[in-house]
């Protein structure tokens, strides 16, 4: 047993020595010292797929010949690194185990009155790895070689025979070297120990166990290098470039709307009062003195809404036009303005906002639409605000 584990864990040194070689290219602090920006769930993720040998070690094993007590093993992982020095797996280790007792009657201490039974179990545990290089050395993206010494724990279950469940505990090696981007190659030497009497034998109180595997590593989800605190940019992420878009379309729309606002053809109230005199007043100058004025309306640059205020107004304008006599009509007039010429946009505009009034008057208001009709009016201003203007009065 002593002769294997040595085996195992010695002839990973030379290749401690050799990953350390040639490192021109290492630019970042050590971990430890520094910190990194840690990542998301789907981030630097690994799945495992190995195989290799296994050794029992119960209370007769060892007196049988070495090469006799190895039996095949299975090696499946799946994992995360959280950061370039600290990562998780869950593995499942196992296939057969083999184990010696004496035979019946026998006392001998040779191994010639061994009985080998072979024990199919399996070993899951969970496994927190710590990658020595870039936790004590210097981070480099494109490491040949890493050493990750791990501890775990986890459940041994044997499933032929006398059916037993035990916790279990591991240590072990993990030696990554890179293949590609997406690949690495593992050589995986783990040591641990279960209760003694997992394989029948209570003799011992523990019973220890020795794996070695050969894998292949599948590196999935993103896989980017690891930034440390001070240089991180987080709008170099594609999330933050997401939402940064995101507000600067926002920010583009409010400044769309605050230019509408400057450019509506009433800015205050003060200017609408002015306006409607101006209205009234070429009213009377053509029809002469009226208890009831015109009703006026002011719509936004490009805009076809009623706003509440106009709204407000229009409601009551309504009183008027029901209490008219039944021969009474009424028309819903737009303005073109003085020495411009009005293209076929802005007067479209123009007659979808009087036919809209027109609408509102007969589905909300109950207006008979046979009272109404949409013209141009025989007003004329010089001030373009009278563009956004819609002029409702009696014929």
């Amino acid at each position: 047993m002593k002769k294997i584990f040595l085996a195992c864990f010695g002839s990973f040194i030379p290749l401690f020595i050799f990953s350390q070689i040639n490192n021109k290219d290492v630019t970042e602090d050590a971990f430890l010292k520094r910190g990194y920006v840690s990542n998301v769930f789907v981030e630097n993720c690994f799945l495992t797929l190995g195989g290799g040998v296994q050794v029992y070690n119960g209370e007769h094993d060892n007196k049988a010949k070495d090469e006799d007590r190895l039996s095949p093993a299975l090696a499946v992982s799946i994992g995360k690194w959280f950061s370039p020095a600290f990562g998780a797996r869950l593995t499942y280790n196992g296939l057969q185990l083999k184990q010696y007792s004496l035979a019946t009657g026998s006392s001998t201490t040779s191994g010639t009155d061994l009985v080998e039974d072979k024990i199919n179990s399996g070993y899951v545990h969970f496994d927190v790895m710590f990658n020595l290089f870039d936790g004590l050395g210097k981070y480099r993206e494109n490491r040949f070689y890493t050493l990750n010494p791990y501890l775990g724990a986890g459940i041994m279950h044997m499933w032929n025979g006398p059916a037993r469940v035990d916790y279990a505990m591991n240590a072990g090696l993990l030696n990554r070297f890179r293949l590609s981007n997406k690949f690495d190659l593992q050589i995986d030497a783990m040591i641990g120990a279960v209760n003694g009497a997992f394989d029948g034998d209570n003799t011992h109180k523990f019973d220890l166990f020795v794996s070695g595997n050969v894998g292949l590593i599948y590196k999935f989800g993103k896989s980017k290098k690891w930034q440390g605190v001070s240089e991180y940019n987080p709008y170099a992420n594609d999330d933050y470039v997401a939402q940064v878009d995101s507000l600067n379309k926002r920010i583009n729309e409010i400044r769309s709307e605050l230019t509408k606002e400057r450019r509506r053809s009433s800015v205050s109230l003060k200017n609408t009062r002015y306006m409607e005199d101006l209205i009234y007043a070429a009213y009377v100058s053509k029809h002469g003195k009226s208890k009831t004025k015109p009703c006026t309306l002011f719509f936004e640059y490009e805009d076809n809404d009623v706003q509440g205020r106009d709204m407000m107004v229009l409601s009551h304008y309504v009183k008027t036009i029901k209490s008219a006599p039944e021969d009474a009509s009424f028309v819903i007039s737009y303005f073109d303005i003085i020495g411009e010429e009005t293209s076929e946009t802005e007067r479209s505009r123009k007659m979808q906002r009087a036919n809209s009034i027109k609408d509102i008057l007969m589905k909300r208001f109950n207006i008979d639409g046979s009272k109404l009709s949409v013209s141009k009016s025989d007003y004329d201003f010089d001030d373009e605000n009278f563009s956004n203007v819609i002029l409702i009065q009696k014929r």
